[in-house]
C-alpha cells in the first residue's frame, strides 16, 4: 500500500497538480465508507458516502506511470493529465526491495 487514506474521513481530496510526473510501485486507496473495515454499512452517495477525490490537475501525471492500483470514489483529472498504467490480466510481479549497502 503506498498511499492509503482513512475510511472514516469525508470529503478528502488528495490532489496531485503543477507539472509533476511519478513512477509509483504500490496501489494508492482514497475511499469513504466506515471505519469499521468490514465494508457494511457504508453510507449511499445520496447520504454522503463514497465522496473522496483524487485529483492531477495542470499537466501532472504526463510523465506518470503507475505499477498497481488506484482505488478512488471520484477520480479527476484536467489540464492535460495522463497515467500510463501497467494492466496485464497474466502479471508477474517483481519485488523491490530498498538496500543499505556500505
Amino acid at each position: 500500500m503506498l498511499f492509503f487514506q482513512d475510511r472514516s474521513a469525508s470529503l478528502v481530496n488528495i490532489s496531485f497538480g503543477g507539472g509533476g510526473g511519478l513512477l509509483t510501485a504500490g496501489n494508492m486507496y482514497f475511499h469513504h465508507c466506515n471505519a469499521s473495515g468490514t465494508g457494511t454499512g457504508c453510507l449511499s452517495v445520496a447520504s454522503g458516502g463514497f465522496n473522496d477525490t483524487f485529483t492531477l490537475q495542470g499537466g501532472s501525471g504526463s510523465g506518470t506511470f503507475i505499477l498497481g492500483d488506484i482505488i478512488t470514489d471520484n477520480l479527476s483529472l484536467g489540464g492535460n493529465s495522463t497515467i500510463n498504467m501497467l494492466l496485464d490480466p497474466q502479471a508477474k510481479y517483481n519485488i523491490l526491495k530498498v538496500t543499505l549497502l556500505q
